[in-house]
């Protein structure tokens, strides 16, 4: 009776730690196929390519004021405005809660008025809990410099994106940390 115990926990503790080893596998290999989608687009020197790091204004006060569901109508706003904008260009991302990366490989040479038609989108959505929407944004362009990582781009870009919603910040008055 007791080895046909000890058998059975073993089975158990054997299964268990095969299933976790193939989701362990499974997530790797996810991880693994998205950084090399990035750094393919990298390798791609002789195309032309704008990466841009998108970021909500006002959400932990939107959703403090007026909750939740204010705060998914702002994101599922924000998305659906960079889908209008950006989607025939480009890859869209949701990397955060509220930040998203566009990745355009076509027509960077038209990128003042896709991003004039994204501020311009963004500018006319009103919703059912609130009348606007603000997101700040940094551009980073192939042609400006070469670039040795997706790292460096998307630091490059964050930098550019953060200075946007600081000046965002400072025009409206508004103080983050409320």
């Amino acid at each position: 009776m007791f080895s046909q115990n000890n058998i059975v926990a073993i089975l158990i503790v054997g299964i268990y730690l095969t299933l976790a080893s193939c989701l362990l596998v499974l997530m790797l290999s996810r991880v693994l196929k998205e950084k090399y989608e990035k750094e393919k687009y990298m390798c791609t020197s002789n195309t032309e390519w704008a990466y841009i790091s998108l970021d909500l204004n006002d959400l932990k006060q939107t959703n403090d004021l007026l909750g939740p569901s204010a705060r998914d109508e702002l994101i599922c706003a924000a998305s659906n405005c960079m889908k209008f904008a950006f989607a025939s260009y480009g890859k869209i991302y949701r990397i955060g809660g509220d930040e998203f990366v566009v990745w355009i490989q076509n027509s960077v040479s038209n990128l003042d008025s896709i991003l004039q038609e994204f501020d311009a989108t963004v500018h006319d959505w009103h919703g059912k809990h609130l009348n606007s929407i603000s997101v700040s944004y940094g551009v980073v362009k192939s042609s400006e410099k070469s670039f040795d990582s997706v790292q460096e781009i998307s630091k490059f870009a964050d930098e550019r994106m953060y200075q946007n919603k600081k000046d965002y910040y400072t025009t409206s008055c508004n103080d983050r940390r409320r």
